[in-house]
């Protein structure tokens, strides 16, 4: 939603997938110029070979919304810890390692934007996926730390939505 409407003000876009590029195509006709690129984000070459390209195509990056995410069910009684590495992985290494590659250019420019797509579960952590839950906490800690350090010139904020409906 909010890469759609950034699109529709204008902005030029890079939507990253992993699996379903009909679904980062179905985003990209909102911008009048963008493109798709495949990587994984929780590979930190990866990350950064598609910062790169963004600033090669456009010459800069001022917005990085993170929101790449997985949500594994752990139908066991105790924590598979397989699962929960999976799931931080991307949800917060994946994060951190787009920041990590965008912030030298954000700070060279002396302007950015950083939004975490974090979830109501960082907060309520509730029965069920504390694992998924887990690393919503962690994503909310880190923005708090990302925004001390690279403040005043790039802010760094977070959007925790309830449940929503997305491929995962």
């Amino acid at each position: 939603a909010i890469a759609v409407k950034l699109g529709r003000r204008g902005a030029k876009g890079v939507v990253n997938y992993l699996h379903d590029f009909d679904e980062a195509r179905n985003t990209l006709r909102c911008f009048r110029k963008g493109f798709g690129y495949l990587a994984d984000v929780s590979d930190k070459v990866q990350a950064a070979a598609m910062v790169q390209t963004a600033i090669h195509m456009y010459g800069r990056v001022d917005i990085l919304v993170n929101n790449a995410g997985l949500l594994l069910q752990n139908a066991l009684p105790k924590i598979d810890t397989s699962i929960y590495q999976e799931m931080y992985n991307v949800n917060v290494r994946g994060g951190m390692n787009c920041i990590n590659a965008v912030v030298p250019h954000m700070l060279e420019q002396k302007y950015g934007r950083i939004i975490y797509i974090a979830s109501v579960r960082g907060v309520l952590e509730g029965e069920v996926n504390r694992e998924y839950a887990r690393t919503k906490k962690v994503i909310l800690r880190k923005t708090l730390d990302y925004a001390e350090m690279l403040a005043p010139h790039i802010t760094v904020n977070a959007v925790s939505p309830g449940m929503i409906r997305a491929p995962m």
